[in-house]
């Protein structure tokens, strides 16, 4: 009775490795498939950065569509990189939707000067392209 359990989990655990294994071939299909390829995307998107702008934050709501916050020292430099952003090969559309002045002290004293931070957050269509470069 034992071996006759021993086979029938050896044959369960056989056929829990094969569903595994076919589930991982159809996420690696998936993946290949995947029209939007980020690390070029990436690429693009923080050249096109002033030298002291930072990427804070960047989701995906959908294949073609994404958000990201980028922080700067001075607001106009929102508006210089959405310029800069409209002329991204990959990007489609982009919108500037918010810009917003982040002046946390964070434990300073309070007679030192806070230099503010601005915070700005924009929505960018994506077109399924290769590589990375300008509109032509």
């Amino acid at each position: 009775m034992r071996a006759e359990q021993d086979v029938l989990a050896a044959k369960m655990k056989n056929i829990d490795e094969q569903k595994e294994q076919e589930e991982l071939a159809k996420a690696v299909k998936w993946a290949e498939r995947y029209p939007l390829k980020s690390v070029p995307l990436l690429r693009a998107l923080t050249k096109q950065l002033p030298e002291r702008g930072f990427m804070m934050n960047v989701t995906y709501s959908d294949q073609t569509k994404m958000t990201m916050v980028v922080q700067f020292d001075a607001p106009e430099e929102a508006a210089y990189y959405l310029d800069r952003l409209e002329k991204v090969r990959m990007v489609k559309n982009v919108k500037l939707v918010n810009v917003a002045a982040n002046s946390e002290t964070s434990g300073e004293p309070e007679d030192h000067q806070v230099v503010p931070r601005y915070m700005a957050q924009y929505e960018l269509e994506l077109q399924q392209a290769d590589g990375e470069g300008k509109k032509s």
